[in-house]
């Protein structure tokens, strides 16, 4: 039978997925990310929710790169808000397509990049109601061990609020 290296390794793959699937179904996450089982996916024309979440990440590294932190969000005026969303959300739908040998229609893209728009502006005028902050980390990658097995952690951001106070982020879109 193959192997699966992640059987031969204290290195648990999968994160806080693995977590997640572990209190769902303990049976489904051992099969997933122990043995590396994967249903197969059929792609379509269609923008899927992982993919979805995939734009909405990038879209946000690519924000928050250029704003740095709360105190030039509030300084920016809505109009250069919108246009960095654009912006963003472009180069991430150029950053995760063109990995695939399918693209979802325009008429999809349009949508998507439409409803994205509005989710991202509605986020950004809640952090910049926040008290200051500044992005200290973003997609900062870390090892969580327990018990002997070590798991692989990415923190979509780190924010720092004062000298020694953080706040990690991790980004969920609820559609």
């Amino acid at each position: 039978l193959p192997c699966n290296k992640s059987m031969m390794s204290n290195t648990l793959h999968g994160g806080s997925y693995l977590i997640k699937d572990h209190n769902i179904n303990p049976l489904r996450a051992y099969v997933k990310w122990r043995l590396g089982i994967q249903p197969q996916i059929l792609r379509t024309e269609i923008i899927s929710n992982l993919d979805r979440g995939k734009l909405i990440h990038k879209a946000l590294e690519i924000i928050w790169e250029k704003i740095g932190s709360s105190e030039k969000l509030k300084r920016e005026n809505t109009s250069s808000i919108l246009d960095l969303i654009s912006t963003s959300l472009d180069n991430a739908f150029d950053y995760v397509f063109t990995k695939y040998l399918y693209q979802p229609k325009d008429v999809y893209q349009l949508v998507e990049k439409h409803i994205l728009r509005i989710s991202i502006f509605s986020l950004l005028k809640f952090e910049s109601k926040r008290p200051n902050f500044h992005i200290e980390s973003l997609e900062y990658k870390g090892q969580y061990s327990h018990k002997g097995f070590n798991i692989n952690l990415q923190i979509d951001r780190v924010d720092r609020l004062g000298i020694d106070d953080y706040l990690l982020i991790d980004y969920k879109l609820n559609y």
